[in-house]
């Protein structure tokens, strides 16, 4: 069930013999959401309601993200599709791109042929369209649960260890290392238990789990049990 709260309408999404939804992307108007059997869904969360959801690969799909009209999907199995949505047809038009070897953990479009993959290995940039790997950064990383996400079609945020992220195009070109022990103490971020200036409270060598750019000024980090919600001014990100 999808709930709009501008129109105050809900729209039941039909199960079409699957037996759960097993990821969720939510972007410019439109759930995407993949399940267990490979089928991929869309529905437009504005009048018409438009809905889409078509078969696109056997696996469970575990990952979806959305851009200019396309999904790009993956699988337990590691198979990259690209699905094109045709709403006069209410269908989705679906190709396999790539199997990726790594056990990835979230895929999120950067532009129609870019996808940024974080991986429990490594963390890349994926050209749908030459089938290449394009690496960040010039070191490695220990294997884990890093996160990271798409800020807009030309910078980046990825996770790094302790306490780190790195500030980079969408070439992989690391733009800048931020700080973030330092920053967690400031009194402007928030967690969501309430407390301010957690730094004293955070581990050696802590990981940042996830990334989520909310809007213009604020991003969202989880840390192993804490999620803090800081403002785009502590980062002092290059101009």
């Amino acid at each position: 069930m999808c709930y709009n709260h501008l129109t105050l309408t809900s729209t039941r999404v039909p199960p079409q013999g699957y037996t759960s939804i097993t990821s969720v992307c939510v972007v410019e108007g439109l759930v995407v959401w993949g399940t267990n059997t490979g089928t991929v869904g869309t529905l437009q969360l504005s009048p018409p309601f438009n809905k889409v959801i078509s078969k696109v690969n056997s696996a469970c799909v575990t990952n979806v993200s959305y851009h200019g009209n396309h999904v790009i999907s993956i699988t337990t199995e590691g198979e990259v599709s690209q699905s094109y949505i045709a709403w006069d047809k209410a269908s989705l038009l679906s190709k396999p791109i790539i199997k990726i070897d790594y056990k990835v953990l979230s895929l999120q479009c950067i532009d129609d042929s870019l996808v940024l993959v974080t991986a429990l290995e490594k963390s890349f940039i994926l050209n749908v369209e030459t089938r290449a790997e394009i690496q960040i950064g010039t070191k490695e990383r220990k294997q884990g649960v890093f996160g990271g996400c798409v800020l807009d079609r030309h910078t980046l945020l990825v996770a790094r260890p302790g306490f780190r992220l790195w500030y980079t195009g969408s070439t992989g070109h690391v733009i800048k290392t931020l700080q973030l022990k330092p920053v967690l103490s400031e009194t402007a971020i928030l967690s969501v238990g309430g407390e301010r200036g957690l730094s004293s409270h955070l581990p050696r060598g802590g990981v940042i789990n996830r990334v989520e750019r909310v809007d213009d000024k604020i991003i969202v980090l989880q840390c192993a049990g804490d999620v803090f919600c800081i403002l785009w001014r502590l980062l002092n990100l290059p101009s």
